[in-house]
């Protein structure tokens, strides 16, 4: 087994872990879809990216849910698949699109083939702005370390750190802003086009 796969295969065991020592009610809206699955694997092509770099500062920011989960994450940052959504022009600043990438666990075009939720990890390096926008999809934005600024819809600015969860519903505008150390978050999708590109507001 290639160093990739090992790393896609136990992300994917340790995301489920994460997930299944959580009781997080931000969680409930995606217990249909639990644990996450997947009839296909298809290897991806390893792409590191600069920002896996802001990992190895980032880990002494974790807790004890957090800490494995981010500490594998760091282990096989060099054989994963690193990519962004978005480019210049789309309504992101260059400070995100240089300080900023993510690595898909689950999804419509894999590593793990999966049609009904979207999971992975994202990594943003400090004092990075992701503007306001939204999407159909619900998502979740579990902080496994590090900590940002979260504004969701009309609700007050909240901080969020290792071990918090941020519920964003269906076309709800939202944005954080990154403080003095990096971000690391376990994302979830689903409903809508598990791919679809943001509009920003």
């Amino acid at each position: 087994m290639s160093r990739t796969d090992q790393g896609y295969q136990r992300l994917l065991a340790a995301s489920n872990r994460f997930i299944e020592t959580s009781s997080h009610t931000a969680l409930g809206v995606f217990r249909d879809h639990f644990p996450l699955s997947s009839h296909a694997y298809i290897r991806p092509d390893a792409s590191p990216h600069n920002v896996r770099h802001q990992l190895k500062p980032a880990l002494s920011m974790t807790n004890a849910l957090t800490r494995d989960l981010t500490e594998l994450f760091n282990e096989f940052a060099e054989n994963l698949h690193w990519e962004q959504s978005y480019k210049r022009g789309d309504g992101v600043g260059q400070d995100m699109l240089n300080g900023y990438a993510f690595v898909e666990i689950t999804g419509i075009r894999g590593p793990y083939i999966n049609h009904h939720l979207r999971s992975g990890i994202g990594v943003w390096g400090p004092n990075i702005d992701y503007p306001r926008h939204q999407h159909k999809a619900q998502e979740v934005y579990a902080v496994l370390a590090g900590s940002a600024e979260f504004t969701v819809g009309g609700s007050p600015t909240v901080i969020a750190r290792a071990g918090d969860m941020i519920s964003v519903d269906s076309f709800a505008p939202h944005s954080f802003q990154t403080l003095n150390e990096p971000l690391v978050v376990f994302y979830l999708w689903q409903s809508g086009d598990l791919r679809e590109k943001s509009s920003f507001s």
